[in-house]
């Protein structure tokens, strides 16, 4: 039986940088902890994730993370060795003492996993190089032959070596020339992608699309495209890496290559569980990549493209006899499959089950409309299935997409397809469908903004009662009080309190109730019995 520290394991998670620098979320960060924190409620395992307040030095590499060593370069933080059964780490570190401290776990037989290369170890990584010679060839089938590459950071030797190195590979591979200064280091932030679409733009250089390393450097090069008056795609075709969620918000949405960061973050959990709990090895694994094509690098939406793709209406039924199929689940399966290509990875991951479920009852529905010449069946199992995805904020637009494929697939299905009341029956239902979906989509819209309105004037509350608080007890009653309003149920506080020569040696918990002083516990073995 293995000796955990705790009846269950405990996972540590450090981020190798912090997720609040910056002026924009680290969508990139928060996918993948949304995957850890997933397979840990399944594997039912305890996660203790280090997160500081976190500071960028831009373009210096530097960066300020919550770390379990003090340091003038970091924000303590007590999760280490000595209260988790094993780490998983986000790199690139680019510190040298970090990525020291790390390799001496390691050599001491402390589990320790990477995410994303660059650091020697075990890890679970994306595919750089093929996403990056499909983003190249795909602008080549576009018909581009001068394209920039917006580079990561030049001190990191994994990811964004590699996606240059791939870059260069792509180009020779094409028999295209790579420009030196079509090559600038974004740093994979949005101000690097800008300055560096900025060094392309007034350089002498001819380039029609740009590839860059990262969404975020991605984005920062479009806003600097468009402030220099230049079109995209129709001047310049863009494409980012990584397919973050905020790739479909920008204007126009941004191609880019998929890496399914929540099912890494899944599979770094599972790793690290089964090395754990079964004794499995660490071993570096790498997750396949593929390109996302949008607007931005000159494609049509999928949708459209799909609803185009067809022969026109009169021809689709008149192609079809009115015969009854046998293996009616067989082809049922193969709409819902084909439905769930559509769909975004961000939509099947961690509900993928459920998702499959509602495919298959509106593909059931719907044929079930066309036996009995009734719309009822179908309504109803769309009305119940919009409401289900509402209750669960799940993405409403998507199920656009699936109604397309319903409509091309749809002939598939047994029915009395040369009959003119069945056919306009499935076109009728399908309409209705769009309508009620678009309807669901802009209450849905409405909700977030009055929610979004809703958790802004609880944090400025929370701000304001904070500024007035006269001593710690108060602040901890203000933040009891508070943070429920804003998604944190439960709150704690605590203060570093030093002890010889270490700073944070003892850690005191406040109390916001009694007029004791509270708990006082050693800081590394947070959390204290009890918490």
């Amino acid at each position: 039986m293995p000796n955990f520290k705790r009846e269950r394991p405990t996972i540590g998670i450090l981020p190798g940088w912090s997720g609040l620098a910056g002026i924009i979320p680290d969508r990139y960060l928060a996918s993948i902890l949304k995957g850890i924190q997933y397979a840990a409620r399944v594997k039912q395992c305890h996660l203790l994730l280090a997160w500081g307040l976190g500071r960028v030095y831009l373009h210096s590499g530097d960066t300020f993370p919550a770390w379990p060593e003090v340091s003038p370069d970091s924000d303590f933080v007590p999760v280490g060795p000595w209260n988790t059964d094993g780490i998983i780490v986000f790199a690139p570190l680019r510190h040298e003492a970090r990525s020291r401290y790390l390799h001496e776990l390691s050599d001491q037989g402390f589990p320790v996993l990477y995410i994303a290369t660059g650091e020697e170890g075990p890890s679970i990584s994306a595919n750089n190089e093929s996403g990056i010679h499909q983003a190249v060839a795909h602008l080549v089938n576009h018909g581009h032959r001068h394209i920039a590459f917006v580079a990561g950071d030049p001190t990191d030797k994994g990811d964004s070596q590699s996606r240059l190195q791939a870059y260069h590979a792509a180009l020779a591979e094409h028999n295209l020339e790579a420009h030196p200064e079509l090559i600038v280091h974004g740093w994979h932030t949005y101000s690097g992608g800008y300055e560096a679409a900025e060094k392309f733009i007034n350089s002498d250089v001819k380039f029609s699309a740009l590839i860059s390393s990262d969404d975020n450097s991605a984005v920062g090069a479009m806003q600097a495209c468009r402030d220099r008056g230049l079109r995209i795609p129709d001047d310049v075709a863009v494409i980012g890496f990584d397919d973050q969620p905020d790739a479909i918000a920008q204007i126009p949405p941004l191609a880019s290559i998929h890496v399914p960061l929540t099912m890494i973050g899944e599979q770094a959990l599972a790793l690290m569980f089964d090395h754990l709990t079964g004794g499995h090895d660490l071993q570096s694994m790498q997750i396949p990549t593929r390109l996302v094509p949008r607007q931005s690098c000159g494609c049509m939406p999928r949708f459209v493209s799909f609803a185009g793709g067809r022969r026109n209406t009169s021809e689709l039924f008149a192609s079809h006899a009115d015969t009854e199929v046998h293996d009616l689940q067989t082809i049922q399966k193969d709409m819902v499959s084909e439905m769930l290509a559509t769909l975004p990875a961000a939509s099947l991951f961690p509900l993928g089950e459920r998702t499959s479920r509602l495919c298959t009852k509106m593909v059931q529905a719907f044929h079930t409309s066309l036996k009995e010449s009734s719309a009822a069946p179908f309504q109803s199992t769309l009305m119940s299935i919009l409401q289900e995805m509402e209750s669960a904020a799940e993405n409403i637009d998507s199920l656009q997409n699936m109604i397309t494929v319903l409509r091309r697939e749809m002939t598939q299905l047994p029915a009395l397809w040369t009959q003119t009341r069945t056919q306009h029956l499935a076109e009728d239902l399908l309409h209705q469908a769009r309508a009620a979906i678009s309807e669901s989509a802009q209450r849905q819209d409405y909700r977030h903004q009055y929610q979004w309105e809703i958790a802004a004037q609880a944090i400025s509350e929370l701000t304001a009662r904070l500024s007035v608080s006269l001593d710690e007890r108060q602040a901890v009653q203000v933040l009891e009080a508070q943070l429920p309003s804003v998604g944190i149920r439960h709150v704690r506080v605590a203060l570093f309190e030093k002890a010889e020569a270490d700073p944070v040696a003892g850690s005191l918990l406040l109390n916001s109730e009694s007029e004791e002083a509270s708990k006082r516990f050693a800081t590394r073995e947070f959390p204290p019995l009890g918490l």
